[in-house]
């Protein structure tokens, strides 16, 4: 699987950087954790710090583009990043 960044722009009032990515020769569509893992070794930063938010690939093609958010702080993403929903039906839950 081969990586390539087609654009890096960082957004300091967010205290971010959204890249676009295009990935090429796999065999299926890269998982979000694939995708976390290969920017991390490309730019160096924490795997934690790196939120991939759309996948687009076109049927059959064996590429696709990804936008990613690469943010500076732990800080940083818990207040821009939404948290995730409950689970339905969870104990203690109406």
């Amino acid at each position: 699987m081969n990586l390539e960044i087609l654009k890096n722009q960082k957004r300091p009032l967010t205290e971010r950087t959204e890249i676009l990515v295009k990935f090429t020769d796999f065999e299926k569509t890269p998982s979000y954790n694939e995708i976390k893992e290969s920017i991390s070794k490309k730019t160096g930063k924490d795997i934690n710090l790196i939120v991939p938010k759309k996948v687009m690939q076109e049927f059959g093609m064996h590429e696709a583009k990804v936008d990613v958010y690469v943010y500076d702080s732990e800080d940083s993403l818990k207040k821009f990043e939404p948290k995730p929903k409950k689970e339905k039906n969870a104990p203690g839950t109406a």
